[in-house]
């Protein structure tokens, strides 16, 4: 309305349980509001002001942006979960705040895009794109007998399968044809909504088979403003379940600071501000899983677009830095400054 001034916020997409943005948000003085499909009791406590509203249907957002739009002057938008990044992207554009394009936002939730993107990388890991059990079976002898067959849009290593025998591939294979019904519907949407203008893989229909590396793992924690990457310090160093004689894909433990030399970790930094660039990611935190081979040769595993789980803890632990303070800084466009 006219004569009426819009209040300076920041835009949260879906909620689950991480606060601490929250809080930082309004102590650098601006209203949270909140955009989600399901709106717990908790949430209604913590943010200025909460609207429901299905964050996988066009038309009740684009509902949604004049009132936001009349009511507030947003500087920036931030989702903490792979759930809503693409989501986060799309209100974004609709309400004309800088932010990853919605193509970039759908890199870093499909590992198919994600790879075609990087294919000029050579850090990129050689792999397939198959949708039949012939194409698996052809696929998996091409790299060697040894690789993984996962989903292109799972997270938390869900549905991720080393396979080293062709029986494997076809279990591998069966399990994840027979999962569609069990997924969660917010990490494995097509996002047809956005009425994309570029083919987005169904990831109910399209897997992902890539060669095995053998190898150190790292997490490369980052903040990427316009033209500017700030990487959280050292990288946090991720174990496997095969350090502890498991056959298993899921991360058994993590250690900050890395015990790795001084000239890997830049190598995995490097690597990073380069994928961030070709992927043209921008105002979010980005968060890369990598391994370093052994010639000493870092392979990219995969790269999402918001805050690692466990990361915020260790770093306020390691180093006292408050990593909701930096995303905050990061998304309005304040620079970064630390120790």
């Amino acid at each position: 309305m006219k004569g009426i001034s819009r209040v300076k916020a920041l835009l949260f997409v879906g909620f689950i349980h991480k606060t601490d943005g929250i809080q930082m948000a309004q102590k650098s003085g601006y209203k949270a509001v909140l955009l989600s499909r399901n709106i717990p009791d908790e949430a209604k406590q913590l943010f200025d002001e909460v609207i429901e509203v299905d964050l996988f249907n066009s038309q009740a957002i684009d509902e949604v942006v004049p009132h936001l739009k009349e009511k507030y002057l947003f500087k920036g938008v931030i989702s903490n979960y792979d759930h809503y990044v693409v989501a986060r992207a799309y209100l974004a554009e609709k309400l004309s705040v800088r932010s990853a394009s919605v193509y970039s936002a759908c890199c870093t939730r499909n590992k198919l895009m994600q790879r075609h993107a990087l294919k000029f990388m050579k850090e990129n890991i050689s792999h397939f794109c198959v949708t039949t059990q012939k194409q698996a079976l052809n696929a998996f002898k091409k790299l060697g007998g040894d690789a993984f067959l996962k989903s292109v849009a799972g997270v938390k290593s869900r549905l991720v399968f080393h396979v080293q025998s062709e029986k494997e591939v076809l279990e591998a294979f069966k399990a994840l044809s027979d999962t569609p019904e069990n997924l969660n519907e917010d990490l494995y949407n097509d996002y047809r909504y956005c009425d994309f203008d570029f083919e987005y893989p169904d990831p109910k229909q399209f897997f992902l088979m890539e060669k095995a590396i053998k190898g150190t793992q790292v997490t490369v924690g980052s903040f990427v403003a316009n033209d500017t990457i700030w990487h959280a310090p050292s990288v946090c160093d991720i174990y496997p379940a095969s350090h502890l004689g498991r056959d298993d894909s899921f991360l058994a433990f993590r250690i900050l600071p890395s015990k790795l030399p001084p000239a890997i970790i830049k190598k995995f930094k490097k690597t990073t501000e380069a994928a961030v660039r070709i992927l043209g990611v921008r105002y979010c935190p980005v968060h890369l899983d990598l391994i370093v081979d052994e010639d000493g040769d870092v392979k990219i595993i995969e790269m999402a677009s918001r805050t690692a789980g466990y990361r915020s803890l260790m770093y306020q632990k390691a180093y006292e830095l408050n990593l909701s303070e930096i995303l905050v800084k990061t998304v309005i466009g304040k620079p970064v400054k630390t120790r």
